[in-house]
């Protein structure tokens, strides 16, 4: 982290920078009266309603409302955070940002500079390599029958990492401390002591961030090698956050500031190969799925979004998350369309097969997203049978539980209500109940605890347990079974993730432990910090017996209690193919124990 900005600075960047000259740049602006007008840079429009006040220095679209002042227009219009935003203006004015850190942070943000540092070294080196490696003909030659020539070779600045262990290191070393390449995640470090890198015998895919800072890297191998996996990113580290980040982006927004669509794509080989074959518009997400902070960026910086995916069964799974993803956002300004191909093509194929005009044309005709779901659902689900279609009405439920009402949810429920023969009105009461019902949940869960050390239930007495010897609860349940049951408190839930996090983390302090929880349940520290003071009077091995007693006492009682939810639920409903399979999971976990 770089430290707060003074407020005081943020003040001289917002006056130093002209708001007039500033988006000038960006869009085309006249002067009428004392302001100056000009299309919105926001959305798309003939007819100029974008207004800005030299007097006020602010913005202001009269079209689809947005306002704000410099910080505001770089933030939404490049996609920026705040702190880069005032980076970019303070970098403007030839200004430099005094940013208040301790000799801890500051020692931090010298840490961030040499990482950036290394990363553009790393990618030079990388392509070097693809022009004097030994293996240089083999690699070429691949990137040849990928289509891809030499000029888009060179814009998305691709290069190769050698087959070698540590050609990387031993060349970076020298400039670099082991920290440095490990937290730029250039390097693995071994177990018996040094370290080897990360990328090896692979073509090399430079990511760059809204910036063209260079963050990390994707890796793919080469034909006919047995490394797995076949694409490799670098992991998560200071500068590079998966789920923030699109391949391809800036490359697209150096040629469109604001392209009419953006379609995404799964792989950054699929970015280039349709860039090769003349559709510079895509971008991908980097080995997660789509995430509302992607879409939100994507919103940032086009009107329709268009989600294509492979025609598999991975590829209708990845479609529907992205779905979920994209609802929440969609209006009259912002559209979103899925483009589903065939089974054995993906974009960098489909578009070689078909050619550049029919893949445009296919774009073009995208299915709308509330489309899309809905032909999802029916095509899903069979109609004509009382389980499937209480288990379509189900999923319906999840999908919309969290989504404000809109055109696109109203067109949803109409289409749907029809194609299951019951009424608009019948399906949105399904719908509110459920909403009601996790709303009440919301609220139960979420209430503040105050332990009463005199009269402990048994979900505190085993998280108590389970809080102050993490250690030894990683040893005494490793290799087994996971545990698993259905919460009914919020303490069931913590219960599962402590459980969850002992299981993946060996050697936890009970502060570290507490310290992981709270980044979840952060209004429950206090909570935590109690349970840590209570007396501890059994040895270790005793308090194991006590907990895995404890634990089957819960999980017995839970099964129980959800048995007896669905024997409730079978007397007034007709219960779903799931919940059927639920309740013989149940009696026989009963019976069993």
């Amino acid at each position: 982290m770089k430290g707060n900005i003074p407020a005081d600075f943020v003040h001289q960047v917002v006056a130093a920078n002209n708001i007039v000259e500033l988006i000038a740049k960006y869009t085309t602006l006249k002067k009428t009266g004392k302001s100056y007008m000009g299309c919105c840079p926001f959305h798309h429009e003939k007819t100029p309603s974008f207004s800005v006040s030299p007097d006020k220095q602010i913005y202001h679209c009269f079209g689809c409302h947005a306002s704000g002042d410099v910080i505001d227009f770089l933030s939404n219009y490049n996609g920026l955070s705040f702190v880069e935003a005032i980076e970019e203006l303070a970098a403007l004015q030839n200004l430099e940002v005094p940013y208040e850190a301790t000799n801890r942070h500051g020692q931090k943000t010298d840490v961030t500079n040499k990482i950036y540092e290394a990363l553009v070294a790393a990618s030079k080196y990388y392509r070097w390599c693809l022009r004097y490696d030994r293996n240089k003909t083999e690699v070429i030659d691949y990137i040849k029958s990928r289509g891809i020539n030499a000029k888009t070779a060179q814009h998305f600045q691709i290069g190769y990492a050698p087959d070698k262990w540590q050609s990387l290191y031993d060349l970076l070393v020298k400039q670099y401390s082991l920290d440095v390449l490990y937290q730029a995640g250039l390097i693995v470090s071994r177990e018996k002591g040094g370290a080897y890198d990360r990328f090896r015998d692979r073509v090399i895919f430079p990511i760059r961030n809204r910036k063209g800072q260079i963050i990390g890297f994707g890796g793919r191998v080469l034909p006919n090698k047995d490394a797995k996996p076949k694409y490799l990113n670098s992991p998560e580290t200071p500068v590079f956050f998966k789920n923030q980040e699109l391949y391809g982006l800036y490359e697209l927004k150096l040629q469109y500031k604001n392209p009419d669509q953006v379609v995404v794509v799964e792989g950054y080989m699929d970015v280039v190969g349709l860039y090769q074959h003349g559709y510079p518009f895509a971008v991908a997400t980097l080995g997660t799925a789509l995430s509302q902070t992607h879409v939100k960026l994507l919103f940032r910086t086009t009107e329709q979004i268009i989600l294509c995916f492979d025609g598999d069964a991975a590829g209708q799974n990845a479609a529907l998350r992205a779905f979920e993803m994209v609802l929440p956002f969609l209006s009259q300004n912002k559209k979103a369309r899925f483009l589903t191909l065939p089974q054995e093509h993906d974009p960098d194929s489909y578009i070689q097969a078909v050619g550049l005009e029919l893949f445009k044309q296919e774009v073009l005709e995208a299915t709308p997203a509330a489309d899309f779901f809905i032909q999802y659902l029916l095509a899903k689900y069979t109609l004509s049978s009382a389980d499937s279609l209480a288990e379509l009405i189900e999923e319906l439920k999840q999908i919309l539980k969290n989504v404000p009402e809109s055109a696109y949810t109203e067109i949803i429920i109409q289409q749907l209500a029809k194609a299951v023969d019951t009424s608009v009105l019948q399906l949105k009461r399904m719908i509110a109940q459920k909403n009601s019902d996790k709303k009440m949940l919301n609220n139960e869960r979420m209430k503040r605890w105050v332990l009463n050390t005199n009269k402990l239930s048994l979900i505190e007495k085993a998280l108590s347990f389970v809080i102050n010897m993490p250690s030894e609860v990683h040893i005494a349940f490793q290799g087994k079974e996971e545990i698993e049951f259905e919460c009914v408190t919020e303490q069931h839930f913590i219960l599962l993730d402590a459980l969850k996090i002992i299981r993946q983390n060996n050697g936890l302090s009970s502060a570290l432990l507490v310290q992981m929880l709270s980044e979840k349940y952060e209004q429950f520290r206090a909570y935590f910090y109690q349970l840590l003071q209570l007396p501890i009077e059994l040895q270790a091995p005793q308090l194991i017996d006590e907990l895995v007693a404890m634990l089957d006492k819960i999980i017995k009682q839970a099964c129980q209690n959800e048995l007896e939810h669905l024997i409730l639920k079978a007397k007034t409903s007709i219960l779903t193919a799931t919940e059927k399979q639920r309740m013989q999971n149940i009696l026989h976990k009963i019976r069993k124990t």
